[in-house]
């Protein structure tokens, strides 16, 4: 019998919306980094329990197993480490190298069970400080307190546009896995519409829009991150919708699903996740985007995360958020706001394939 751990995340200006943060969560007693500038320029993950200072020293010349994770990250985005091992492990060490701090993320198993392979799956959110290439560490503790030896994962920055709603989603397998964002005025960007501009009241022009389309097509990039960011002047006062489709699933690697995370930000800050969750007899939503019906999420949490089985077919689509800005700075007056995207080939391709799949 198999085993599967997921371990949860959020950044801590999440975990900290509702109180203040405990002055411990800054405590750097142990000679390293603050929480609050790790999670800043580095990463946080929910759940684990943040360590200042170094790693501890490994205590045995035994590996993790297969290590997988995305090589290359955005600020604001995320990972998935996966680790299959024959071993089993009470916790992980998760750290960069040459920053003396990390977190330490548990994990448990039914007693009494051994199970001739272990899968664990530990999603991690990247900060929005987050601006240079590290090498990821990481080590495994056991039952027995042993700590297996490092493993190391050099992480690749890269460079995304800016904007005052940033809107982030990661996945960790190859597959071309879109990312849909309906304004409250109607304008939807994706791929096929994917650059905007937006003329301000003194005369400038600001572009904004879909940063990444990763695996386009199945023309693997590695990155597996869709960005959507729109500056202060183009944000509507409204309600926003997201949602995810697989445009096609470019590897069929058996029993090995799809992991998603997607993250929403105004000025910085997680906004808040209003999608209505269907009732036990529905499974669809409708939509404004000329009345796609799509299959919704199950959760209403931002960050929001799932799953695509690993045979899910193309086209399937998933509900994830909605979220509204009761005002913009900007005002009242409408902005004046134009699409500029020639769509290329593929991109006239895959959005007939689209309306066909939604008729």
């Amino acid at each position: 019998m198999k085993k599967y751990f997921f371990s949860s995340l959020m950044l801590v200006v999440s975990l900290c919306m509702l109180s203040s943060c405990d002055k411990k969560d800054d405590d750097n007693s142990g000679g390293g980094v603050s929480q609050i500038d790790f999670v800043e320029n580095y990463f946080s993950i929910e759940n684990g329990l943040f360590r200042s200072g170094a790693m501890p020293e490994s205590t045995t010349t035994e590996g993790l197993g297969d290590v997988e994770m995305n090589d290359k990250a955005l600020a604001g985005g995320s990972n998935f480490i996966r680790i299959a091992s024959d071993k089993e492990f009470s916790s992980f060490l998760v750290g960069v190298e040459g920053v003396d701090a990390y977190y330490e993320v548990g994990s448990s198993s039914v007693a009494g069970t051994r199970a001739d392979q272990y899968f664990y799956v530990i999603p991690l959110t990247y900060g929005p400080g987050y601006s240079t290439d590290i090498v990821m560490i990481i080590k495994g503790r056991d039952g027995a307190g042993n700590v297996t030896i490092v493993y190391k994962k050099k992480i690749t920055y890269v460079e995304s546009l800016e904007g005052d709603l940033t809107i982030n989603l990661t996945f960790d397998r190859e597959r071309d896995l879109d990312l849909h964002l309906l304004t409250p005025s109607g304008n939807h960007i994706f791929y096929n519409d994917r650059n905007w501009e937006v003329e301000t009241s003194d005369g400038r022009t600001i572009s904004y829009g879909l940063d990444h389309d990763s695996n386009a097509d199945c023309k693997i990039d590695g990155l597996n991150n869709e960005n959507i960011v729109i500056p202060e002047e183009a944000i509507e006062g409204g309600i926003y919708q997201i949602y995810l489709e697989m445009y096609k699933n470019c590897e069929y690697e058996e029993g090995i699903d799809l992991n998603w995370q997607l993250a929403v930000r105004y000025k910085g800050r997680l906004v808040k996740n209003t999608l209505t969750l269907p009732t036990e007899w529905e499974n669809s939503v409708t939509y404004d985007d000329k009345g796609s019906t799509v299959k919704s999420t199950t959760s209403d949490k931002n960050p929001v995360w799932g799953k695509y089985p690993w045979d899910a077919h193309e086209r399937l689509q998933q509900y994830v958020m909605t979220f509204q800005i009761k005002s913009a700075s900007r005002g009242e007056t409408a902005p004046k706001i134009k699409s500029i995207y020639k769509p290329t080939l593929i991109d006239i391709a895959k959005e007939m394939d689209r309306q066909e799949g939604i008729r």
